[in-house]
């Protein structure tokens, strides 16, 4: 990391923004001999949180004698870009013999693996982790051996927790409980990383649940907001497509967010049908995708019109710089997000826009749906939408004014000490904890798209019953899969080809089910059964 890091031209003295991801990297190093413990590292979008918060984990790994570092993102899209760069960072270590980073996460399925690959993806055995915050809270509270094999690893790890003011409000209680414990009894250190403002600190009277004893890497957070300011965000109101289109052509290169993919596609369709016309969604295959953007950006550098329409997995670990953002109305964390691939590395002249709309489709996700109604009311009351009074305003309203729903699930309840009780005095029930803590309610299953040649040999492969189910195999699969609901599969199996004994599902007819524009496209009418709106 130092040296990828040491590869980067100095800042020239106009060049704000590099400037100051050069003083967060300064800060991370200053701050790794820091006891163990737990760490916030608060930077803006765009201020190269990625390669710091990796810099300070490995830097205080070596002086503290931690034995793995465990990067922990919320959802699959950020983990497509991040673990690409840290298997790039890590790869002159890894041999035949040594793997030097492992991804445990739905999308690499290692259930699928051979005994000996699965064994050690789910025991977690090196040195770099990359998984979900799925993946990582679910099995600190887990009673099946499968998903609890792997908890030894976590004691005397760094955990790099991504995007941490995304856990869920009904289940935060036990979440933190999960990170001070760890943190107090486990010599694990937790880094917290978020673009905005601390939002799970404790306070006696708004938040007693909030985490103790946090201790921020950045010297100076707010000189360090305020110098990175490079957008500024207006409030358009209720809009409908029709218009949210005109505004887009209206400027020559434009990104309009939004929180459905059917809601993406319509919006989409508004738009001319030419080259200068594109989209993104999670029904695109990683492969597809990449191609997407590489484009999108070689475009963008040179000047030509792109008008782009995604899904919010565009705003999180995406390097990709509009000086126009159009975004539907939401939390107000991800407006941050969507507002930091706007003039993201500060080559704009001005200030870059950054505008926020309520669609005239504002049908959504729980999640979007309660956290759009929170920003409603704090569009209300602020001019400012990334200051420090907006932060905490949102966050009072989503996370401290919600006392009841801290633990919905009665999860501490199920883990408690009874001194009175000599012969058991440790009453947990595993089984109804691990039953009741699903940070996702549903689960999904891969599609494998034949999206290009490569896919084609990958997929003969996988039927060729002689081949192993290498790590290797299943890892270049993973950028021609799409996840789709168990329902949406089932209802669409006659479209799949079913490999190796029901393991594996690959898409027969891409020419049928799989558009250049759109992605995968199942039978309309089971599009409403997909679960995740990524």
């Amino acid at each position: 990391v130092g040296a990828r890091i040491a590869s980067f031209p100095t800042p020239t003295s106009h060049d704000i923004v590099n400037q100051q991801r050069a003083a967060v990297v300064a800060d991370c190093a200053a701050a790794a001999p820091q006891a163990p413990g737990l760490f916030t590292l608060t930077v803006p979008t765009g201020g190269g949180k990625t390669l710091s918060a990796l810099h300070f984990a490995l830097k205080h790994a070596l002086r503290h004698g931690h034995t793995r570092i465990i990067y922990v993102a919320p959802f699959t899209s950020i983990i497509e870009q991040n673990a690409a760069i840290y298997r790039e960072i890590v790869a002159p270590l890894a041999s035949d013999a040594f793997t030097p980073l492992i991804e445990h996460h739905s999308a690499t399925s290692p259930e699928k693996e051979t005994v000996q690959s699965r064994l050690a993806t789910e025991n977690w055995d090196a040195p770099i982790v990359v998984t979900t915050a799925v993946q990582f809270f679910e099995s600190l509270h887990a009673a099946r051996t499968s998903r609890c094999r792997k908890l030894h690893r976590i004691a005397n790890a760094v955990v790099i927790l991504d995007e941490a003011q995304t856990l869920p409000v009904t289940y935060l209680t036990p979440c933190l409980r999960a990170l001070e414990e760890l943190a107090e009894n486990y010599q694990t250190t937790a880094i917290l990383c978020t673009a905005t403002q601390p939002a799970i600190s404790h306070h006696p009277t708004e938040f007693p649940i909030g985490l103790k004893n946090l201790r921020e890497i950045i010297r100076q957070p707010d000189q360090l907001f305020s110098t990175l300011r490079r957008v500024s965000i207006s409030d358009l109101g209720e809009q409908p497509d029709s218009t949210v289109a005109e505004r887009m052509l209206r400027n020559r290169q434009s990104l309009c967010i939004v929180n459905r993919r059917r809601h993406a596609q319509a919006l989409f369709q508004q738009l001319p049908s030419d080259c200068s016309r594109f989209h993104l969604s999670a029904l695109m295959c990683p492969a597809h995708r990449t191609r997407h953007l590489n484009t999108i950006r070689q475009r963008l550098e040179d000047g030509q019109p792109v008008r782009l329409v995604s899904t919010q997995l565009i705003e999180a670990g995406v390097d990709i710089d509009f000086p126009l953002v159009l975004r539907a109305l939401a939390g107000l964390d991800s407006i941050a997000q969507a507002a930091g691939r706007c003039n993201r590395h500060g080559r704009l002249p001005a200030l870059g826009q950054t505008l926020v709309f309520q669609p005239e489709d504002d049908k959504a996700e729980t999640y979007f749906r309660e956290t759009a109604q929170v920003t409603a009311q704090i569009i209300a009351c602020h001019d400012d939408l990334l200051g420090q009074a907006a932060i905490h305003h949102f966050f009072d309203l989503y996370y401290y004014r919600q006392a009841d729903r801290w633990d919905e699930k009665h999860i501490l309840e199920l883990s408690r000490l009874d001194g009175a009780q000599r012969h058991c005095p440790l009453r947990f029930d595993f089984r109804t904890i691990d039953r009741e803590f699903q940070l996702i309610d549903d689960w999904q299953q891969p599609v494998i798209i034949p999206f290009d040649e490569t896919a084609h040999q990958l997929i003969a492969d996988l039927r060729n019953e002689f081949k192993p189910l290498n790590r290797s195999l299943l890892r270049q699969l993973q950028r021609y899969t799409v996840q789709v609901s168990p329902r949406l599969l089932t209802a669409n199996l006659s479209a799949c080809d079913v490999i190796r004994d029901g393991q594996f599902h690959a898409l027969v007819s891409p020419e049928l089910h799989y558009s250049d524009e759109f992605g995968l496209t199942f039978d309309e009418q089971h599009a409403s059964s997909q679960i995740l709106s990524v």
